[in-house]
């Protein structure tokens, strides 16, 4: 769309951003509160399968509170890192494209956090499972 020149052309702006904001929101807020609601119900199956999953794995209520109080602290992290890239990396990218004069250093620096943070996954994924279904399942207790 070309420059807006007056009166009308601001008023015919405003009526096409109001437009375009009221269709996002008529699509998007549906699928946001199903989001909302699936993680509502995620948090609460947790806490639904502590009381068959604690006695089997020899869990106390105090190591019980302090894995999922873990979990649930990695997970702010988490997710307050990739909102904190969505804000800082457009910023960062414009950065070195205008640095270098061109998008490569851009899209190599997004690449390179991608690969990090696969790593990342990768590596902690490996630290915190057991390295066989086998070590998983608490020893037998003896009757």
């Amino acid at each position: 769309m070309g420059e807006s020149t007056g009166v009308g052309g601001r008023v015919a702006t405003g009526r096409l951003t109001d437009r375009a904001v009221r269709t996002a929101m008529w699509r998007l807020l549906p699928f946001l509160g199903l989001c909302y609601l699936l993680n509502y119900v995620d948090r609460v199956n947790v806490g639904f399968a502590a009381l068959t999953m604690n006695p089997d794995l020899g869990l106390s209520a105090a190591a019980y509170g302090l894995g999922a109080g873990l979990f649930f602290i990695g997970i702010a992290l988490i997710n307050s890192f990739g909102n904190l890239s969505g804000f800082v990396g457009p910023y960062l990218t414009g950065w070195l494209s205008d640095l270098t004069g061109s998008f490569r250093a851009g899209m190599s620096m997004v690449a390179g956090f991608m690969t990090l943070a696969a790593v990342t996954v990768v590596v902690l994924g490996r630290w915190a499972a057991p390295a066989s279904p086998a070590d998983s399942h608490p020893p037998e207790r003896r009757r």
